[in-house]
């Protein structure tokens, strides 16, 4: 019943990413859900900072990373080619209290925006594994 909230600036990197693993440090299911973001993914606040949140369920906010039932594991924050390394804040708050975590003017993803979302996210891998 709790998330975990990364509060971040944006680097000014070529690249950069947050992409959850298990405690073996596989990356979790990136195809079929949302385990792994990257800056081009990613949607800032009106205050143009990053607010990335890790739950076991879906909090219907932007930036979701879900564990998928994981009850353990790691964060990895990549940056490539940065000339900036802005450091993450991190927080857990209770499930319920998320709302008051976050801005109060940050959007709501429907159900058939997050579908969308993971179908947008298989469709870039069955390219990228094509043979």
């Amino acid at each position: 019943d709790e998330a975990a909230v990364i509060e971040i600036e944006r680097p000014e990197a070529r690249l950069w990413s947050v992409q959850l693993g298990n405690i073996w440090w596989e990356s979790l299911d990136y195809v079929n859900r949302t385990g792994s973001i990257n800056g081009d993914q990613a949607v800032p606040g009106s205050d143009g900072r990053y607010r990335i949140v890790i739950a076991h369920q879906d909090p219907s906010v932007p930036n979701w990373l879900d564990t998928g039932a994981h009850p353990e594991g790691m964060i990895l924050l990549r940056y490539q080619l940065a000339t900036t390394t802005p450091a993450p804040a991190i927080r857990v708050v209770k499930f319920s209290d998320l709302g008051s975590a976050l801005p109060a003017d940050t959007p709501m993803v429907s159900e058939d925006e997050r579908a969308r979302d993971i179908a947008g996210r298989r469709a870039h891998i069955a390219r990228r594994w094509a043979p």
